[in-house]
């Protein structure tokens, strides 16, 4: 079994550890490495052109996860999880915009001196690059593209929102409660998706001190850690790699045969996930939608190559997905809050796969994604896998 030795071991390749990465790099003296189970699909068209992602669902790109059966739904729900190196922000369509400011105040009221909103900016502003027309923001190494300006739709949807009283907010202020003009995680110069790619064996005493594992040939390796091993593998991988190690719930690991390390409950508990349903609207003739290309329509589809590869504009030169808002929730205790939650929540969006089959309905629609951003739901991961 052959080994290697760094300074930290960041378990997990997703945009947030090439981030940590690329910090901590900033002392020339500690050695860091990344160890991501994915490849580095950095010449992969599809992962590189903005429009292309929804052909990188059930690809070799993602983890193929999906939830456990849904007794309501008699069927499992698809969770994709990016399995490159960008992580889920490799195969996503990549929104980028920051926490509510209450939220994190809130940290800081609870005890956590330091942990204000206004640290928090500082650090974050570190982490990307935003371009708006001549503004560049931000001096992080993910780079970050405003899609402006706004077109029939996004304009619509936002002069739709601020009629009813949710006035358009900056997407990286911290004040939510609006509609929002998205960054996506695009590079400004190539027109291409930015996840900052450029940028545990455990011991008696319950400390990691590495991470064993299997290359593509089928050899064990370990990556010994001189000072810290970061596990920062996503929401499900997460949990997966801490049991497999043998930290979890004692009760689930002896069932599966693992000896336990350190009996922790709480591993792979209180999962909130955003699932989303989707809305589907109709709409007049003379709207322009992106129905033809997601249909896969030849003559469609030759026009988006053709501006993309001419002018790196078009359907494919974004994730088509540029606004949204961030909204309280409706007053379920009362009838008409059940009404109007159960209406968003009414699925009539297709499938993810729809469009790498161009299976879509020929009267133009647009759709709407709605999600629970904050579920209240107990729900948990327990992932294990070999």
């Amino acid at each position: 079994m052959s080994s290697v030795t760094y300074d930290v071991v960041i378990i997990g390749g997703g945009t947030a550890d090439l981030v940590l990465a690329n910090r901590l790099t900033e002392d020339p003296e500690l050695q860091v490495v990344v160890h991501e189970s994915g490849e580095d699909r950095g010449a992969d068209p599809n992962t590189l052109t903005p429009g292309a992602w929804p052909l990188l669902s059930n690809s070799p790109a993602d983890w193929t996860f999906h939830t456990a059966p849904q007794n309501d739904l008699g069927r499992h729900i698809k969770i994709p999880q990016g399995r490159a190196l960008g992580g889920s922000n490799a195969i996503n369509n990549f929104l980028f915009t920051s926490t509510s400011r209450a939220d994190v105040e809130e940290w800081k009221n609870l005890g956590n001196k330091g942990w204000g909103y206004d640290a928090f900016e500082q650090a974050l502003k570190r982490s990307f690059t935003l371009h708006k027309r001549s503004v560049v923001k931000g001096n992080g190494p993910l780079q970050l593209t405003l899609a402006e300006p706004e077109g029939l739709r996004e304009k619509a949807w936002i002069d739709g929102l601020e009629s009813v009283g949710f006035p358009k907010q900056d997407a990286l202020s911290g004040r939510l409660g609006g509609p929002i003009m998205a960054p996506e995680s695009i590079n400004l110069k190539t027109k291409q998706r930015s996840y900052a790619a450029n940028a545990p064996s455990t011991s008696e005493d319950a400390i990691a001190r590495g991470v064993q594992f299997n290359s593509k040939g089928g050899d064990s390796q370990i990556i010994n850690a001189r000072k810290e091993v970061i596990i920062s593998a996503g929401a499900i991988n997460s949990p997966r790699i801490l049991e497999l190690s043998g930290i979890g719930g004692a009760d689930l690991l002896e069932d599966l045969g693992i000896d336990v390390v350190v009996d922790n409950p709480h591993v792979g508990e209180n999962l909130q996930n955003h699932l989303f349903t989707g809305l589907v609207f109709e709409v007049r003739d003379e709207v322009d939608t992106i129905d033809a290309f997601f249909r896969q329509e030849p003559d469609a589809v030759a026009v988006a190559m053709q501006d993309y590869g001419s002018k790196g504009t078009g359907p494919l030169s974004t994730s088509n997905m540029v606004t949204m808002a961030q909204l309280p929730l409706p007053e379920f205790h009362t009838e008409d809050g059940r009404k109007e939650l159960d209406q968003l929540l009414n699925i009539t969006g297709p499938d993810l796969d729809a469009p790498r089959h161009g299976d879509l309905r020929r009267s133009p629609g647009l759709r709407g994604l709605t999600n629970r951003v904050r579920p209240y739901d107990e729900n948990y991961d327990h992932p294990i896998l070999s």
